[in-house]
């Protein structure tokens, strides 16, 4: 539950002084990126068939 929350925070992120370390996948913690990443795969998926065709 505490990565779902730290995930959607990073996502709402805008603050220049954030509440917690994020802002890239190479600054976040690993469970928080892959929530992520996997939580925004579908829309990748998207983008990459409007992308290709």
């Amino acid at each position: 539950m505490k990565t779902s929350l730290i995930a959607l925070v990073l996502q709402g992120e805008y603050a220049p002084n954030p509440a917690i370390k994020g802002g890239t996948l190479a600054t976040t913690s690993q469970p928080v990126g892959e929530m992520m990443s996997s939580m925004f795969a579908p829309l990748k998926a998207q983008f990459g068939a409007l992308a290709t065709g």
